[in-house]
């Protein structure tokens, strides 16, 4: 609303981020895709403001909590 410009707005936002490397395994985007995918909601699983990377095993490796900011 144009009367709640310039106001303080206690905003909190959370994140859930699911990484695939490119490897000379992967035959198409959506091989990538689904990789980076599946650990976006391994990484949704483990909790908020977390960084999940699809290993090579399979199997995706929680990389821990982000740092707050702020």
């Amino acid at each position: 609303k144009a009367d709640e410009i310039g106001r303080n707005i206690d905003l909190r936002v959370t994140v859930s981020i699911g990484v695939a490397t490119l490897r000379a395994e992967v035959t198409s985007s959506q091989q990538l895709l689904g990789w980076a995918d599946k650990a976006l909601y391994s990484a949704k699983r483990s909790g908020r403001n977390r960084v999940v990377v699809y290993s090579e095993n399979g199997r995706s490796k929680a990389a821990g909590p982000l740092p707050l900011m702020g």
